[in-house]
């Protein structure tokens, strides 16, 4: 079985295609709404990062400043070119096994979700990073979505017993799959910028444009919402700062008990049973 790190190039991953059919009906109408297109296009990590790929492209033949956000690249490519991408994306195949199709749709939604808690945090901390850090969180759980789409039922059975970080850990261990690093690696492939990739690099050190705040917000959202997955997230909502997980990401944005209790009530609401982001 060839690694995984040759195959990146070649793994199609499917898109939400009820996704395409929403956006394709909102770039057609003639009171076309940007935001209402940038809120939908945020649901789908994988026609994001296809619109990205066909953007740079672009830019190869004609250089300008980098798309950083789902807004940028909307408006690079034009109503006409994004229609066209999400039709071929329409045309790509579904998984066939229903087990690792679920797989697949659970880790798109954490990732829709870790955006969106990564907008909340950015509104309170870096307000002129926002958009930023809402395409970052989008890209959180590519690595396991190319892994599920990859190893197929040999995922599923792993998957199966084991907690994401234990099961990670056994990726890394069986079959020498870094989670992180092939993220990294497929998302640099298809051209984004290092300042989307810098708050999902551990190793990376701020340079350049990127804004350094941005990886604790982005791991932070995920910290969060992992969190709530596991039926943790009431221990963020502290009496004081001190209160918060001595490892957590959230310590290096020096928030305030208000800023705590603030991001806490929105993610629970976000979060919560029968919610809108449910």
């Amino acid at each position: 079985m060839e690694h995984i790190t040759n195959m990146l190039p070649k793994i199609l991953l499917p898109p939400r295609k009820d996704v395409i059919t929403r956006a394709r009906k909102l770039l057609m109408e003639p009171t076309y709404r940007l935001d209402q297109t940038i809120n939908c296009i945020g649901e789908d990590p994988v026609i994001f990062i296809e619109l990205m790929n066909t953007a740079n492209e672009l830019e190869i033949a004609t250089p300008i400043s980098p798309i950083t956000n789902i807004r940028n690249c909307l408006q690079r490519l034009g109503n006409e070119l994004v229609i066209e991408v999400l039709d071929r994306l329409a045309e790509r195949s579904e998984c066939e096994d229903l087990e690792v199709s679920g797989w697949v749709e659970t880790y798109r939604d954490h990732s829709r979700k870790v955006s969106i808690i990564a907008t909340i945090l950015a509104q309170v901390v870096q307000l002129r990073a926002v958009a930023e850090c809402r395409a970052s969180g989008l890209l959180t759980y590519v690595g396991d979505m190319l892994s599920v789409v990859y190893l197929k039922d040999k995922y599923i059975e792993l998957a199966k017993k084991k907690s994401r970080k234990l099961l990670n850990f056994t990726l890394l261990s069986k079959y020498n799959i870094n989670v992180e690093q092939i993220t990294l690696q497929y998302l640099r492939h298809k051209g984004f910028p290092e300042i989307l990739l810098y708050p999902l690099d551990r190793d990376a050190t701020p340079s350049g444009d990127v804004i350094s705040t941005m990886r604790p917000i982005v791991m932070g959202a995920q910290e969060l919402f992992e969190a709530h997955v596991h039926g943790r997230l009431e221990k963020y909502n502290p009496s004081d700062s001190d209160s918060l997980p001595p490892q957590s990401a959230l310590r290096f944005l020096q928030l305030t008990v208000p800023q705590i209790a603030r991001i806490h009530s929105q993610v629970s609401e976000l979060l919560a049973p029968g919610s809108t982001a449910e």
